[in-house]
């Protein structure tokens, strides 16, 4: 072995400053001596590590090999992760409603089988599914150069949004009188993920991951399966290991001194985000004047506040105008993934999450003034959940972005699940309002928003095109 030799993990000291090409240039001991020389047996019974004459990191190899069929094919791949969850999302709002027809379901059996479902989705296997679209984020990132990342974060919302359409659409083909399956319906809802389970097979493992569990050979082999596909060279050298990786995915990492300001800060901000969201999404018929103020709370599909023992609308016939409007209202949401993919990579990320939070808070007090025009109101309000959309993803990619390898996946899941609190809380946040205006309810998110926009610039690290760190000891 010419430019890599095993050797044992006794001197760590020995190791050398890289220079701005990461380039490891005669990091050994053996410097005077000839490169033919065989390096000597472990003495003090450690296990062996890589010592490398010239080597490369995994950052560098990404960079080198660029966007190309690779990271095509992973994106795809993922993509169906996404469009899982789309078909998700809607079969989850509209499942009630449904079934109702055939069950006779009361109000509270409907709240009950929303609790049952995330009950089951946090505390059981399918949490592997159900957090496993948020991770889909985190392996497209490591293997997207740092310049390029924002872009694909937001590639994965197109799929989503593909999802949403599809479904909406199999909502209205299946609602009709003549051709009423709830079941065919929410079956049709499970063909994207048997696709990602079928395919599973075919994703690349994380090289990231690979590297701080020592299994360099695998990671090796899938840098060069990169290079081969993208048909690009890589640098010269070996690949460099990780040191200093035995404990990876604690949660009290999160709350270290290194990385506590920056997860109290996504945490808040992910709960903000959502919360005003999911409110925007309970408003939304009274500042369409679709309902009057009190009941605009009671007869949302988003909350099951109010008389429980009503029973549950049934949606046994999507009309025209029903279809229409569903769909022009989840669609309105899908610009502003268009609008931060182009975006995303130009301005820095704190700037751009603090002004899109600022922004978030100024339509929604736009909503205040007082007026009859619904134009105006509902521009005001799909700008507000636009912005709003977007900012979950880009959190998402921030905490990917941020925390080493050894936490990467556990922030991002953390991440998520601030989501998923937010919309357990804001039935009760809504009901709180329930003898109020709606508008103080808007007022409300309005406010968490804006302290969102304060408090982004003190996220600790601007994640930009910042290169993938393994381990916190790499800060």
């Amino acid at each position: 072995m010419t430019e890599a030799h095993f050797y044992s993990r006794g001197n760590p000291s020995s190791r050398k400053s890289t220079d701005q090409r990461g380039a490891f240039m005669r990091m050994t001991q053996q410097d005077n001596m000839g490169a033919s020389a065989a390096p000597p047996p472990p003495e003090n019974g450690g296990s062996p590590v890589l010592v490398l004459s010239e080597a490369f990191t995994a950052e560098d190899a990404i960079n080198r090999a660029g966007i190309g069929k690779f990271q095509v094919k992973l994106t795809i791949l993922c993509g169906f992760v996404w469009m899982a969850k789309g078909f998700d999302n809607v079969v989850g709002f509209f499942i009630n409603s449904l079934t109702t027809c055939e069950w006779k379901l009361l109000r509270w059996h409907s709240a009950l089988m929303v609790t049952v479902s995330m009950f089951n989705q946090n505390s059981t296997i399918t949490a592997f599914s159900v957090g496993g679209y948020a991770q889909a984020i985190t392996l497209c990132c490591e293997y997207v150069p740092g310049r390029q990342r924002g872009r694909v974060v937001y590639i994965l919302s197109g799929f989503w949004a593909v999802g949403v359409t599809i479904m909406l659409a199999l909502l209205y083909a299946m609602t009709r009188p003549a051709y009423y399956h709830w079941r065919l319906f929410a079956a049709f809802s499970t063909i994207p993920s048997l696709i990602a389970m079928v395919m599973m097979r075919f994703f690349p493992e994380s090289i990231h991951y690979l590297l701080v569990s020592k299994e360099y050979i695998s990671a090796k082999s899938i840098v060069e399966d990169m290079a081969r596909a993208n048909k690009k060279p890589l640098p010269q050298g070996q690949l460099f290991p990780v040191r200093d990786a035995d404990k990876k995915g604690r949660f009290c990492h999160l709350l270290s001194a290194t990385h506590a300001r920056s997860s109290m800060i996504f945490w808040y901000i992910g709960l903000t985000v959502a919360i005003s969201y999911f409110s925007l999404d309970v408003m939304t018929p009274y500042f369409l004047h679709d309902v009057s103020d009190e009941d605009a709370i009671n007869h949302t599909a988003a909350n099951f506040m109010g008389d429980v023992f009503q029973p549950v609308e049934c949606l046994h016939n999507v009309t025209d105008d029903q279809y229409i409007k569903i769909l022009w209202t989840n669609a309105l949401d899908f610009p502003g993934f268009v609008i931060y993919m182009i975006i995303i990579d130009v301005i820095p990320r704190k700037v751009l999450l603090s002004a899109s939070s600022l922004l978030s808070s100024v339509f929604i007090f736009l909503l205040f003034i007082p007026s009859d025009n619904i134009i105006m109101l509902s521009a005001f309000l799909f700008c507000a959940r636009t912005l709003l959309i977007g900012q979950m993803d880009m959190l998402l990619l921030m905490n990917a972005e941020a925390y080493p390898t050894t936490e990467r996946g556990l922030a991002v899941g953390m991440q998520n699940a601030t989501f998923y609190i937010a919309f357990f809380l804001t039935p009760y946040i809504s009901h709180g309002f329930l003898h109020l205006e709606m508008r103080y309810l808007a007022g409300f998110c309005g406010v968490l928003t804006f302290l969102s926009a304060i408090a982004a610039p003190f996220l600790t690290w601007e994640t930009r095109g910042m290169e993938l760190m393994d381990t916190s000891l790499e800060r």
